[in-house]
Order: structure tokens, then C-alpha cells, then sequence
């Protein structure tokens, strides 16, 4: 069975009007200079099925050759390239520098499956390969564009706990 990798989603600052700070919630106990528009009592769940959704679609491949640890350090180490060179690298840059790692991190096909329901049976070959093609292109595009710009953010992995799912990677304490 998988890892299960759970990793923090970034807020909604970014389009808060006249903040320009970008800060994903990753490090835990920072203070926040702005409230997310998501109402708290939804950033539970939201969080339970984020580190659910990563869990379930991480390629088997990734758990057999490294640890949960190790898969969220090298998804977090492209991230943090990407924020400290992400005005200089611009979109097309961050993309290229995430498209080899996201096939890596998440399980496309599985997600993409999920993502189109019952319909997925009802596709031929060649239009599912060009929805798999599509939806990694858009996972692609929307960590390109969240995480570009960097103001000291720091995305840490500080253990693993074992659960009977799998391994829960702490991110903060």
C-alpha cells in the first residue's frame, strides 16, 4: 500500500487584494498577517482530503523507491526552486521545471479516472490518453502558477509516523 503524504495547501492570500505575500501554509505555527477565505471550519476536511487524495494516487513506484519523506522533500525542493526564481523563470520556466516531477508525485491516471467518474469506462484509448495529457498539464499549471514567488517560506518535513494506511509524513509539530 502507498504512503500516505500529507503536505499543506497553499492559502488564499495571493488573491486577497493588495497582499502581495504568498505564504503556503507549510511550517505550521507562523504568524498569519491575513485570513484565508476559506472558512475555518472547512480547512479541516479540506486538509483530510487533500492528504487523502495525495495518498490514494501516489504511483506505487515512488513508495517502493523512496520514503513518503523523500517524495514530499523533492516535490517541496522543486517548489522552493520555483518560488525563488519564479519571476525570473516565469510560468513557462516553473512548468518545465515541475513536469518531470509531477508524474512522480501524483498518480495521473488514477486521479484523472476520479476525476471523470463512471464516463472514464465510456472513453475510447486515444481520447483518455489525451484527458490523462490534459489533466497533468493542469495539475502542472496550477502549482506553476501558486507557488512563484518567495518570501521566506520553508517547507520542511520533520518525521513520519507509520499508520495502519501507511506512513503520515509530519510537516510541523
Amino acid at each position: 500500500m502507498a504512503d500516505l503524504v500529507v503536505i499543506g495547501f497553499p492559502n488564499e492570500a495571493k488573491a486577497d487584494e493588495g497582499n502581495d505575500s504568498y505564504r503556503p501554509v507549510f511550517s505550521g505555527n507562523q504568524d498569519r498577517t491575513h485570513e484565508s477565505r476559506m472558512d475555518k471550519s472547512t480547512r479541516p476536511l479540506s486538509a483530510l482530503v487533500f492528504a487523502f487524495a495525495l495518498w490514494a494516487v501516489m504511483p506505487p513506484s515512488i513508495a517502493a523507491a523512496s520514503t513518503a519523506s523523500d517524495t514530499v522533500r523533492e516535490f517541496y525542493q522543486t517548489l522552493l526552486y520555483n518560488m525563488q526564481n519564479g519571476p525570473s523563470v516565469g510560468q513557462r520556466g516553473r512548468v518545465a521545471r515541475l513536469a518531470p516531477v509531477v508524474p512522480r508525485v501524483f498518480d495521473i491516471p488514477y486521479m484523472t479516472q476520479l476525476a471523470i467518474g463512471p464516463t472514464w469506462m465510456t472513453l475510447p484509448e486515444p481520447q483518455r490518453r489525451q484527458v490523462l495529457q490534459a489533466f497533468e498539464r493542469y495539475i502542472t499549471a496550477v502549482y506553476a502558477e501558486r507557488f512563484d514567488k518567495y518570501s521566506g517560506e520553508r517547507l520542511e518535513v520533520i518525521g513520519e509516523q507509520p499508520t495502519s494506511h501507511g506512513t503520515m509524513v509530519k510537516r510541523y509539530n
